[in-house]
């Protein structure tokens, strides 16, 4: 199944790492990958993505890069957000799901653009 991209959307950063998702209200959750994330989102990736216009609770820790302390300690940054499953890739080498941030508290705001602007600073062209 392929899906056009559109030109507009955020910049994304490869991020292997894993999130705690539920069903918004379940106390159910489960452990999956980061494929990407964006300002504006994440695909995850997943054999098992939910239904297109499901509503999740994503809790996920990023890791901030201390600018300019070299050989310090990273500074891990917890997020809690709310999502909603906007796009489900099936039939792929990468199935899952893309999920948009909804309302996003201004912390998580402030980290996720924080990590978002330093890593495509650091990240060298055509990687």
């Amino acid at each position: 199944m392929s899906e056009e991209k559109s030109p507009l959307r955020d910049p994304r950063i490869a991020n292997l790492d894993m999130v705690r998702l539920s069903v918004e209200g379940s106390a159910e959750y489960r452990y999956e990958q980061i494929d990407n994330f964006s300002r504006s989102g994440v695909f995850v990736r997943t054999e098992t993505p939910f239904p297109i216009s499901t509503r999740v609770l994503m809790v996920f820790t990023l890791v901030a890069p201390q600018k300019g302390v070299m050989g310090s300690e990273p500074k891990l940054m917890p997020v809690e957000v709310h999502g909603k499953v906007v796009r489900v890739v099936r039939g792929t080498d990468s199935p899952g799901m893309g999920v948009k941030f909804i309302n996003l508290n201004p912390k998580a705001t402030d980290i996720i653009d924080e990590i978002v602007t330093q890593r495509l600073e650091t990240t060298p062209t055509g990687v």
